[in-house]
């Protein structure tokens, strides 16, 4: 930071290591100064959001102001775009839930979600599983994709291109989780 102090990519960064070793209050800074710089960076933005989450002696309505401004700045802009979902018409189908998370394949949470959906009736729920991540790996995980659970997609989009992919899925129930660090890719 000492070459570029104005660049809050490299404040969000730093943020996010802090954050790591449990210095929230310090992360905390590295987010306020990186919102200075750049006042509509969502990553950091919801960076700030989630640390505040953990942050002792926190407000509950300090935290819905923080989560207020966020939906202010980065979801209300986007509600112009917005298609009405479409009614999933006559033909009988199985609900159709899509679950997104960059969670899933080598990370825990996918290995304690499996069985989860090991236990969802494929006669009533159709599942498809879209991972956020920035690994690199195969297009479809063995273990979710195994056919009898779920399907997983995997590509690099923006989250204008995953809304779409997820409308053209017919999803009918999305459960979406969230690392504040993760861009916008998905399985």
């Amino acid at each position: 930071m000492q070459l570029k102090p104005d660049l809050a990519e490299a404040h969000n960064n730093l943020g996010k290591r802090l954050e790591d070793q449990g210095k929230l209050d310090e992360a905390l800074a590295c987010y306020h100064r990186a919102l200075e710089i750049k006042p509509d960076f969502p990553d950091v933005r919801s960076n700030l959001v989630f640390t505040l989450q953990y942050r002792p002696g926190i407000s509950l309505a300090e935290l819905a102001e923080a989560h207020a401004e966020y939906d202010r700045r980065h979801a209300a802009p986007l509600r112009a775009k917005w298609r009405p979902h479409e009614p999933r018409g006559q033909a009988p189908r199985p609900l159709r839930l899509g679950f997104a998370s960059p969670d899933f394949c080598q990370h825990p949470v996918g290995f304690f979600f499996d069985p989860a959906l090991g236990n969802l009736d494929r006669q009533e729920a159709e599942i498809i599983c879209y991972r956020r991540s920035r690994e690199q790996g195969p297009a479809e995980h063995p273990r979710i994709s195994s056919g009898r659970r779920a399907l997983a997609r995997r590509a690099r989009w923006n989250h204008e291109q995953l809304a779409t992919r997820i409308r053209d899925d017919q999803i009918d129930i999305l459960f979406r989780s969230r690392r504040p660090h993760a861009p916008a890719t998905a399985c």
